[in-house]
């Protein structure tokens, strides 16, 4: 099932980034219960994270292609193609940019906001993926 295989992933990656030393990895969830992303959002911060990592696995409509190997998702404005669009609008059903809701937001002072996120999120991501 989906959720297994999520699980199992996610406890193997815990394991192998906590190996060195150099990270501690704090997880919500350690059995098949649903986190809601916003649960998710606040026990980062609860634990003061420095990265935040989601793992999921994705669903192909069919004759789509077939499943295999890994995607990487980061946070940009448009999507790349008609099949990131769709994914991106069944994943955001709201504008959250960590853990807040921009939707009562202007759309320039939510623009602004997106970007610096985004501007935040690629550079700890690239010092962790340097690491």
């Amino acid at each position: 099932m989906e959720k297994t295989i999520v699980l199992e992933c996610s406890l193997m990656r815990r394991d192998k980034i906590e190996k060195p030393g150099k990270y501690r990895v704090f997880m919500p969830r350690s059995d098949d219960a649903f986190v809601a992303l916003g649960d998710r959002v606040q026990f980062a911060r609860g634990h003061q994270a420095s990265l935040f990592i989601s793992i999921h696995a994705d669903a192909l409509r069919r004759r789509e292609g077939d499943a295999q190997g890994a995607t990487v998702y980061t946070l940009s404005e448009r999507p790349s193609d008609a099949r990131a669009a769709r994914l991106a609008a069944a994943e955001n059903q709201a504008d959250v940019i960590a853990g807040l809701d921009l939707a009562a937001q202007e759309k320039d002072v939510a623009g602004i906001l997106i970007d610096l996120a985004r501007r935040e999120t690629k550079t700890f991501s690239l010092q962790f993926a340097q690491g």
